[in-house]
């Protein structure tokens, strides 16, 4: 993934994902492992702030492994009743989710997203909206990688989905670029280490291999 002239190295990443613990063990399993591999590898961690659910899981084990963790939260949430802080992180408070998104975007270099609901969902796609805006726009600024652990498959029908609309034509062709799919946590730390030494994309890097995969896709085939 080469960077015309420019480069940016991936040193923080902000991980997405649920404020409860799911009905399968493998998704704190694959949390933790998320977290202890950001620590070991050198990365720092941005979350959603709180000790709750998936979310406590990943944070401890980032601050364990040597993370400097930095945790999102509302100011609502935080003056709730059901909020734990998780110990030994920076807590960030803002005022709404919006604000809370646009800071995790602007401090974040890079995104995974594990197993979560309504909320991560949410995020994960207002950022992937936010680059397609900017390959659109064949911008100079960097886009924001996003990784998708799919534990369990869970988003095997997001990915069939995204298929759809693109076939429809309401995506353009080689959109799902921008979101990468993998099984296993060690499979996402691979492929951040791999975007940090070869530098993170630019909208303008990526438009115009995208431009001629969609012209190369239109064209009938033999």
């Amino acid at each position: 993934m080469a960077v015309s002239g420019k480069k940016k190295e991936i040193k923080t990443v902000g991980v997405f994902c649920s404020s409860r613990m799911g009905n399968d063990p493998i998704y704190a399993q694959h949390a933790e492992e998320v977290g202890r591999l950001l620590g070991q590898n050198g990365f720092d961690l941005v979350y959603g702030g709180g000790a709750s659910g998936l979310m406590g899981v990943v944070a401890k084990a980032a601050r364990d492994n040597g993370s400097r963790v930095f945790g999102v939260i509302t100011q609502a949430f935080k003056d709730s009743a059901t909020y734990v802080p998780v110990d030994g992180t920076v807590e960030k408070i803002v005022k709404t989710l919006p604000s809370r998104k646009a800071w995790m975007m602007r401090n974040a270099d890079a995104f995974i997203t594990l197993f979560g609901g309504i909320g991560t969902l949410d995020e994960k796609w207002e950022i992937a909206a936010r680059n397609d805006m900017l390959i659109a726009a064949r911008s100079q600024d960097f886009l924001t990688p996003i990784i998708v652990l799919n534990t369990n498959g869970i988003y095997d029908d997001e990915k069939r989905l995204m298929r759809k609309l693109i076939a429809a034509g309401a995506i353009h062709p080689g959109r799902e670029e921008m979101i990468r799919a993998v099984n296993e946590p060690q499979q996402a730390i691979d492929k951040l280490k791999k975007w940090s030494a070869e530098g993170v994309m630019r909208g303008v890097d990526l438009a115009a291999p995208m431009v001629e995969s969609a012209v190369h896709a239109s064209k009938p085939q033999p």
